[in-house]
């Protein structure tokens, strides 16, 4: 008798215990879903109070180039799946990307202003799937990290003629 309450108890406690942790590892990964939902906020929001920034001289000036390649620059971010960039009459003066997925992205709109005058908007649209892969698979069939560029080598980092 004593040795199968014994037995009982040490079940129940593993269940227990298994359990248990089983509910803590779900809240810490809601918890770090939010932390890095809150990050990639306020990533996109200072990426398109910056874009709006410096895209407002060359709207000023009708250098369209500029703000052409200013957003074909930025949308080389990996997380960045469409970026537009468009003047209050609604003329699109940029725009890079895939605009028409719906599912797990977060989109930003930020104006493009001088005082109180408005002159356009930057729209940016994040993708917040950390594991999606380019070619459309699914998570658990592809690496569950973002594709990085590999950074040359400060030993391959172009020099000065002074420095040589």
């Amino acid at each position: 008798m004593k040795r199968s309450l014994r037995k009982i108890f040490f079940r129940r406690l593993t269940l227990l215990t298994i359990f248990s942790a089983l509910l803590l590892g779900i809240l810490l990964v809601r918890a770090e879903r939010t932390i890095l939902l809150n990050d990639l906020a306020n990533k996109g929001e200072a990426i398109a109070r910056i874009l709006a920034a410096v895209t407002l001289d060359a709207v000023m000036v009708h250098d369209y180039a500029t703000v052409e390649r200013y957003a074909a620059d930025i949308v080389q971010d990996p997380t960045i799946i469409f970026l537009l960039i468009k003047r209050v009459d609604g003329e699109i003066l940029a725009s890079h990307g895939d605009g028409s997925r719906q599912d797990h992205v977060l989109s930003i709109t930020h104006p493009v202003t001088i005082g109180k005058e408005i002159f356009g908007e930057v729209h940016i649209v994040f993708s917040t799937m950390r594991g999606f892969c380019w070619s459309g698979r699914s998570a658990p069939s592809c690496l569950m990290i973002w594709p990085t560029k590999v950074r040359p080598s400060p030993a391959s980092w172009p020099r000065s003629p002074s420095m040589r």
